[in-house]
């Protein structure tokens, strides 16, 4: 066991120069990322450790588990660590959830899910908190969570509100998917609103057209539209147009002058062409 002299700060008394195989793993909140881990070994290697790795004094890891793996790959058989007092499961996550928050350039799904446990630990620990509860004791001096976090981390409430809104309303499927898509915090708005198929053809249209939300939703919207319907085809006498029409055919129709013959043909629109194909995409 390793002893914390001063709790929570990190000062030169709770720095330990501790054994890597003395050191607790447990399950961590953040996903490990191997990919950042050779570059991270070449860092410390070169420059040293910056931050010492946080461990309470059950030697339990509670911060630092990439720079530790980090030490494993340089077969480091030290890391120097800040003891702290955290005793209770909560205590420890609550630590590593303010770190991740606090040093990481998280993505804003990362960072939607540390806030939403964040807000699960912070009202357990003060359920008076909670909006709506009641009862004989309540501190009313006690902020709420929103007002705790937008505190420290010097975000709007509406910015939080969103996140939590965003992590609530999509499954991890769909989190997964917007983050390999790329999309955009600003986009996602519109994407929460949606039902949880029009999401998903939203989804395939961006990822086999290559294009952004805002676009999936007209190509989607331009679709609807076209099916059941293709083009009308040149016209016998040239006095109309020169290329194919994508659009309503009724529309279409109404704009030929009375005095041009053409011909029209209906066709299911699965079975475009390529050509046909990006020439809807063009209309968006």
């Amino acid at each position: 066991m390793t002893t914390a002299i001063n709790t929570n700060k990190l000062t030169i008394e709770n720095i330990k120069e501790i054994k890597l195989g003395e050191i607790i793993i447990e399950k961590r909140i953040r996903e490990f990322n191997s990919d950042i881990i050779p570059s991270l070994s070449d860092s410390i290697k070169e420059n040293g450790l910056f931050h010492p790795i946080t461990i309470n004094e059950e030697n339990i890891l509670i911060c630092g588990y990439h720079r530790y793996m980090a030490f494993k790959e340089l077969n480091y058989e030290t890391i120097l660590c800040n003891v702290v007092v955290a005793k209770d499961e909560d205590s420890r996550k609550e630590m590593e959830i303010d770190e991740n928050m606090v040093r990481l350039e998280l993505h804003y799904f990362d960072l939607a899910e540390q806030l939403k446990m964040k807000k699960g630990l912070y009202e357990k620990k003060h359920p008076e908190t909670i909006l709506g509860a009641t009862g004989k004791g309540r501190k009313k001096e006690k902020k709420s969570f929103i007002d705790d976090i937008t505190e420290q981390l010097k975000k709007s409430k509406s910015s939080v509100y969103h996140l939590l809104n965003i992590y609530n309303t999509l499954n991890k499927e769909e989190r997964d998917i917007i983050k390999e898509l790329n999309i955009p915090q600003s986009d996602v708005k519109s994407i929460i609103k949606m039902n949880r198929d029009y999401r998903e053809e939203v989804f395939d249209t961006i990822r086999n057209h290559n294009l952004d939300v805002k676009k999936s939703i007209k190509y989607l919207k331009n679709q609807k539209n076209h099916i059941n319907l293709k083009n009308i085809e040149r016209p016998t006498d040239d006095k109309f147009i020169d290329c194919i029409q994508v659009g309503d055919a009724i529309e279409i129709i109404e704009n030929i002058p009375n005095d041009t013959k053409y011909d029209c043909l209906f066709i299911d629109i699965n079975s475009y062409s390529k050509n046909e194909e990006q020439q809807l995409q063009k209309s968006v």
